[in-house]
């Protein structure tokens, strides 16, 4: 049975990530006017919007681009304090962890090792930078050789084992100090499944957030095939939802928020924003966007063949997320982008003063 405060729409460390943003500096009441300063009626991009993700691997002294994706990092556990100093100084307030191991095993075990990637990285995280909110990639393909979201049993995913394994080492990132649980295999009933297994232990303020909708799509192929070197690509269409199935996405959404998720997760983003929208009109608890791989190399490589600025495009990428009714966004741009909007509002206040 549930706790009876675990239906409460925003947990604490929500409210906290919300609180942070730079939101719209118009009133949140309806009015039929039209504002003087137009731009002030819309929701202004800024650092606290974005969600960091970083990949962790194996090794000393590792702090360095991903070769698979642009602006991704790859960062062994003694340089993730200083990686995630960086970041807070952009003005970003969160991370999304992804342990890389070099060992993986089918029954997932390695998933559940007490010093492994993401718990010792939170450990220290929560020591040294305690202001970061802390998210964590809660699946199996990268800790299994199969590198599926799920554990394979003849050739098809069985999904209870799958659940107990991803509740096992859902419990052991709260016990390490995660904030949010961001499972990532859209197995069935697994939020369910967290939710009675944290309340159950006292983390009733670790929040999880769902990737609720997550379409079949090829945009995942860089993050797939070279950042967890898996080879091949694998064919996840099974248990991911069709790109033009709406009702079935919609259906995801509603059936995490009964089972008291805290936020919902559409990905890819780009081509999906009338799901947001759609979301948004569903519920008020926040909406997390992700710009996957495949869509992050489309504006990179867009940008450099048109000779356009990368963090105009970054930019105006991200603001049609918010307006759609996004209100974090996970991307690997999020660093410089932040940094670089840093700088110009520096500028701007000097030129200003």
């Amino acid at each position: 049975m549930l706790a009876p405060d675990s239906s409460r729409e925003v947990r604490t460390i929500i409210r906290s990530l919300l609180s942070r943003q730079a939101t719209s500096v118009s009133s949140s009441a309806p009015s039929n006017r039209i504002s003087p300063n137009r731009s002030s009626a819309f929701t202004k991009l800024s650092p606290a919007h974005f969600i960091q993700p970083v990949f962790l691997v194996e090794g000393k002294g590792i702090l360095a681009p991903s070769n698979a994706i642009p602006q991704a990092k790859s960062v062994s556990i003694d340089k993730v304090t200083e990686f995630a100093r960086e970041v807070t100084a952009c003005g970003i307030r969160a991370l999304l962890l992804f342990g890389i191991p070099r060992h993986r095993k089918s029954d997932g075990s390695t998933s559940l090792e007490v010093e492994g990637l993401i718990p010792r990285a939170t450990q220290l995280l929560k020591e040294h930078v305690p202001e970061l909110t802390i998210f964590a990639d809660v699946c199996v393909c990268q800790y299994t050789p199969e590198g599926h979201c799920g554990l394979i049993l003849d050739g098809k995913i069985d999904t209870e084992r799958t659940l107990h394994v991803l509740t096992k080492q859902s419990l052991l990132l709260a016990r390490s100090g995660v904030d949010v649980l961001m499972p990532s295999g859209m197995t069935p009933g697994i939020v369910k499944h967290l939710r009675q297994a944290l309340d159950a232990t006292g983390h009733y303020e670790v929040a999880i957030t769902n990737q609720s909708v997550k379409f079949a799509s090829s945009f995942f192929g860089p993050f797939q095939s070279e950042a967890f070197h898996l080879g091949e690509l694998k064919d996840k269409r099974s248990y991911q939802v069709p790109c033009n199935n709406t009702k079935e996405a919609l259906r995801e959404i509603s059936e995490d928020l009964y089972e008291y998720g805290d936020m919902v997760v559409v990905k890819p983003a780009f081509g999906y924003q009338d799901i947001i929208y759609r979301a948004r009109k569903m519920t008020t608890n926040p909406i997390v966007a992700v710009i996957t791989s495949g869509e992050h190399l489309l504006l990179e490589e867009t940008a450099k063949q048109m000779r356009l600025s990368p963090q105009a495009m970054q930019q105006r990428v991200s603001q049609g997320l918010l307006q759609a009714g996004a209100d974090f966004i996970v991307s690997y741009f999020a660093e410089s982008w932040s940094t670089q909007s840093r700088k110009v509002t520096e500028l701007s206040s000097r030129l200003t003063s």
